[in-house]
């Protein structure tokens, strides 16, 4: 018997409707926390309503909702109070780190002569750096740490693939994104959608318990970017400055980004006003001017801005032509708080995450944690590995060219879909110099616990095998010299995908929004 509901979502942030038929077989079992959902129990009635403002993404097709899980996926309530826990770390520790330019420098030598992308951010920040115009920045960092639960099983294959929560399973970093960290807008809404859910398909699994914990994702982002335009009217006794949102041509997670304006417009401080411009339009409508403060007019009223929100500029993509790298370097020249600065944006690196997982190195730049804390962050470091041309270097090249189950090989991109897997990597491996090779570095493949959901995508329902990755978010406000003004922990994002998708990511097309469903 096939049980089949109708879910109204009334997308309140676009005024549309979208209506998806929820089709799930009567002998499916869902399990959470040990606790069965039978939906062959009618629940849910023929027609339901439930608001999920804003949850759109523009397609090739048009406009569409945003994919999410039918259902929570489990996460245990140890590793994500761990995340959250360990990203107050972590924000102090890319502070020293985006501060220290001649350890930037070297570092990324060898890989900026790889990568001609990397290679162009390099050039830039070093010439600017030369030449003073760095030296009291003020800056807004947005980061967000990916994590993985890896079930370490020595070698128990049978445990990877049962869906009991396995009490080996311990977070491991998948990468940590410092420009356009994406859906800190959108990601609270699956929790009201899955809440809703909860209360139709089995009720006692909301047992008292914050099964579904709250998500300030979207208040974390928007404090932190008011907090950072108050930081810039004080620096510069400035009043009612703007934020600049810098998209890409045709953005196809508009949605995401409008929630952010839209809460930012109605803060009770009083509205702040988002002014969104592809690099193009900011080479050709902004303006500094000689005192550093840039102006850009928008509806013909000039407005000085004073945060630039990076949400495009992550990929090469996104540089076509001289006239958007002059943009770039234009937004940094000026006094505006960047997010990220030019020196964060390269604290993303895959070759930083590499470095930053040697303790030798960790170390000097924690200087700001206490006993203990070094080590909570070491442990969620995956296996990572330089690929130089060295014994050590030529060693683990060999050894993931026999075993490429056991790695990923991650250029130094974000965005999702970049990652190389199996005989794609095999062959990269095998056809790249070892010049080349320093564009790129190894991780040890992470072994999450599988857990069974249902997808909706397009309007249609797919149900198997899932993964999830955890995203937390970290704010901090910084001066080069004067150190941290403000940080904070903003929240959660978790993204889910089928088990046999190799790389992750919502805009992508790979990963779908979810919300945890906690469980000691």
């Amino acid at each position: 018997m096939i049980v089949r509901n109708y879910i109204m979502a009334n997308l309140h942030g676009t005024g549309l409707l979208f209506m998806v038929r929820f089709a799930m077989d009567a002998r499916r079992v869902f399990e959470l926390d040990h606790v069965q959902f039978h939906p062959s129990k009618n629940y849910v009635s023929k027609r339901h309503g439930t608001a999920v403002p804003g949850m759109a993404l523009q397609t090739k097709s048009g406009l569409d909702h945003i994919p999410v899980t039918l259902l929570p996926t489990p996460f245990p309530k140890s590793q994500l109070k761990k995340a959250l826990k360990v990203q107050q770390y972590f924000n102090k520790i890319f502070y020293r780190l985006r501060s220290d330019s001649s350890f930037i420098t070297e570092r990324l030598r060898e890989t900026a002569a790889a990568d001609p992308f990397t290679g162009r951010l390099l050039q830039m920040f070093n010439s600017l750096e030369s030449a003073g115009v760095l030296k009291d920045q003020l800056s807004l960092s947005i980061h967000r740490n990916d994590y993985m639960l890896h079930d370490d099983m020595d070698g128990n294959e049978s445990n990877h693939q049962s869906e009991i929560p396995s009490a080996s399973c311990s977070i491991q970093q998948v990468e940590v994104n410092t420009i356009s960290c994406a859906f800190g807008g959108l990601a609270p809404e699956p929790r009201r959608l899955h809440r809703y859910m909860l209360t139709k398909v089995h009720p006692p699994a909301l047992d008292g318990a914050e099964r579904l914990p709250t998500n300030g994702a979207r208040d974390g982002l928007v404090d932190a970017l008011l907090r950072a335009a108050a930081t810039f009217n004080l620096e510069y006794k400035m009043t009612g400055s703007a934020i600049l949102m810098v998209v890409q041509p045709g953005e196809a997670n508009a949605f995401d980004q409008r929630v952010l304006e839209h809460e930012l417009f109605e803060s009770s401080a009083g509205p702040t006003i988002v002014i969104r411009k592809s690099l193009a339009e900011i080479e050709a409508e902004g303006v500094l001017r000689s005192d550093g403060i840039l102006t850009v007019v928008e509806r013909g009223v000039q407005h000085v801005i004073g945060v630039v929100y990076f949400r495009a500029g992550y990929c090469p993509d996104d540089f076509p032509t001289e006239t958007e790298w002059h943009a770039r370097e234009t937004i940094e020249r000026s006094k505006a708080l960047k997010c990220p600065s030019l020196a964060d944006h390269l604290t993303g690196a895959k070759k930083m995450q590499q470095i930053l997982a040697d303790k030798a190195v960790l170390q000097d730049f924690a200087v700001d944690l206490e006993d203990g804390q070094l080590d909570a962050v070491l442990s969620v470091f995956a296996g990572l590995y330089a690929l130089d041309d060295t014994e050590q270097g030529n060693a683990i090249v060999t050894e993931a060219i026999q075993n490429p189950e056991k790695f990923v090989l991650k250029p130094q991109r974000e965005g999702g879909g970049n990652n190389l897997y199996g005989k794609d990597m095999v062959t990269q491996l095998q056809q790249m110099t070892a010049a080349e090779r320093a564009g790129y570095i190894l991780m040890s493949l992470i072994k999450p616990p599988l857990y069974r959901n249902s997808i909706l995508r397009g309007g249609n329902i797919a149900t198997g095998a899932v993964v999830s990755e955890l995203g937390i978010y970290g704010v901090c406000i910084s001066h080069r010299t004067r150190g941290i003004l403000f940080e904070n922990t903003a929240g959660h994002l978790l993204r889910t995908k089928f088990a046999d998708v190799l790389d992750g990511g919502v805009a992508s097309g790979r990963a779908v929004l979810d919300s945890p469903y906690v469980y000691e």
